[in-house]
């Protein structure tokens, strides 16, 4: 009986995890080195988005940094997690509520120093497909941007779910996701479909890819002739605000 009890407990959560939002924000942030970027996205920015979620208006906001990559483009990626009200996306973006005693002035000097701290290279926005694993989201994750070729959409989505989704459970990733690009789409973007890798620690990714060299599987050699894969980004968890 407990083996069932928990069996149903984990099964909700996961379920609760992959349903608690519709859509999510990427916004790829470029910090200017010496800016101290991380101390307004602790100090002012997290309590801004935790008075948002207190609103209604979003349903997590998260801040991961990106690992022993300075040749990206980006050094971070926020994630805006919205449920049913992305039309309200810059909803409650209101500093004063959080912090009464700053004045008008005090505001603008703020706004006008985040400008020189950080720089927005890019952004997104997606919807979850499916997802499988630990609904608790571990300190390291692998961001795999997808280039699906047109008209291979369905096929590339069932590949994912009905082969790849089921090696988590035998390889050293806690969960993954996939995810679908809905805020642009033609022949030249740059990506239009995401998976994710979460893993416990950044020695499991290493791991992952030292093993022997081996040859394609005929699943494999399938999936790509459906995407091309973009980048492979590691990041680490910075700020998770619920």
């Amino acid at each position: 009986m407990k083996k069932i009890f928990t069996f149903l407990l984990i099964f909700i959560l996961q379920f609760s995890f992959a349903q608690d939002w519709t859509h999510i924000k990427y916004n790829f942030i470029k910090a200017i080195p010496g800016e101290n970027y991380g101390d307004a996205l602790k100090e002012k920015w997290s309590k801004l988005h935790k008075q948002r979620i207190e609103d209604g208006h979003i349903v997590g906001w998260d801040v991961w940094a990106v690992v022993d990559a300075p040749q990206l483009p980006f050094t971070h990626v926020i994630t805006t997690l919205y449920n049913g009200t992305i039309d309200s996306m810059y909803a409650g973006l209101n500093f004063k509520k959080v912090f009464p005693d700053m004045t008008d002035e005090d505001l603008e000097v703020f706004y006008s120093n985040n400008r020189k701290k950080r720089e927005i290279v890019s952004s997104g926005v997606v919807i979850g497909l499916d997802f499988a694993g630990s609904p608790e989201l571990s300190d390291f994750a692998v961001m795999n941007f997808m280039k699906v070729k047109t008209g291979s959409e369905k096929s590339y989505e069932d590949m994912e779910k009905n082969v790849f989704k089921k090696n988590v459970a035998r390889d050293s990733r806690v969960s993954w996701a996939l995810q679908r690009r809905v805020d642009r789409y033609g022949t030249d973007l740059y990506w239009n479909y995401m998976t994710i890798d979460w893993y416990e620690k950044y020695s499991d990714i290493l791991n992952g890819l030292s093993g022997p060299a081996q040859n394609l599987s005929k699943s494999y050699k399938t999936m790509l002739s459906l995407r091309d894969l973009r980048e492979s980004v590691v990041l680490w968890k910075v700020l998770m605000i619920r």
